[in-house]
């Protein structure tokens, strides 16, 4: 006989497994499957600083490399001193000019560079100056004391990419940029510069290159060719080094 409720419904049977509502079982199921992955979720936030972050990737940052712009004229016959103005212009240098120094690796005996070249190492040249800048005025105020920063502008094969590191966040990431001709990088500015200001280069690197092959070097070489406050200094291979004064003239 079955027994049933006070409101007439069958009594449920102990002996029988209850039927769940299927509501429930759906429940069940997303909570299990949810919960794990909010934990996976948490771990990776607390371990990396933010789910934007992950493995060195800052998506909230553009990277980029220095300052670069094409050189004018033909690359495969730069010459240094004759490019001069057009670097000085893009380290932001105006007249006066103040060069510190340049260093020209790999320079022909006609006194120009061929950018292009094939060789390893590759033909290139690096110009240091001193930029003065100029303090805002500030009325009612004293005037400020000058402050000076180092311009580097390094020349090589047009279109050579390079990779550069930065630290974002606390995180180093490594990142590509491309070269146009000219590459542009400054350091901090300084009150007190510790540098010489050179003159003003007063001869021509083919200058140079002539009275280096009457002391022998042979004239279908390439040399590095340096130049500061000092003067000049003729390098060819690994045994030829030649000294010249600011004035061009050759010392003994």
């Amino acid at each position: 006989m079955t027994a049933h409720q006070p409101d007439g419904t069958p009594a449920p049977n102990p002996d029988q497994p209850q039927r769940r509502n299927p509501l429930f079982l759906i429940i069940v199921i997303l909570v299990g499957g949810v919960v794990p992955l909010l934990g996976i979720a948490y771990f990776i936030f607390v371990a990396f600083g933010s789910l934007g972050n992950i493995s060195g990737l800052n998506t909230g940052h553009t990277l980029q490399g220095p300052l670069s712009r094409p050189l004018s004229g033909n690359p495969g016959r730069f010459d240094p001193l004759f490019a001069l103005p057009e670097v000085a212009d893009f380290a932001g240098i105006r007249e006066p000019v103040e060069l510190i120094s340049f260093s020209a690796y790999y320079v022909r005996s006609d006194g120009t560079m061929d950018l292009n070249a094939p060789y390893t190492p590759a033909p290139h040249i690096e110009y240091l100056f001193l930029h003065e800048l100029v303090p805002a005025a500030t009325p009612g105020s004293e005037e400020a004391a000058p402050q000076y920063e180092l311009v580097t502008v390094e020349i090589y094969h047009p279109g050579e990419e390079r990779e550069a590191t930065e630290v974002i966040d606390g995180e180093t990431v490594t990142y590509t940029y491309g070269n146009e001709g000219m590459i542009r990088y400054t350091q901090p500015p300084t009150e007190s510069p510790d540098v010489t200001v050179a003159p003003q280069p007063a001869c021509g690197l083919y200058q140079l290159w002539a009275v280096a092959v009457t002391q022998g070097v042979p004239q279908d070489g390439v040399a590095v060719i340096e130049y500061n406050a000092d003067g000049y200094t003729f390098t060819f291979g690994e045994t030829t080094v030649l000294s010249f004064g600011p004035d061009c003239a050759l010392r003994e």
